[in-house]
């Protein structure tokens, strides 16, 4: 469970350092290891 806890204080600290919300945070997190996952199936 303190994984889940250190990831959320971690996306919390790059919300308030940068302009962007928590879901906007996760959003791109989410489209950037999904275009990574893309890339490396159309590599095979």
């Amino acid at each position: 469970m303190s994984n889940l806890k250190d990831i959320k204080s971690e996306i919390e600290k790059c919300a308030n350092d940068s302009n962007l919300t928590e879901l906007q945070i996760v959003a791109k997190l989410e489209k950037h290891y999904f275009d990574k996952k893309v890339n490396e199936n159309l590599k095979l």
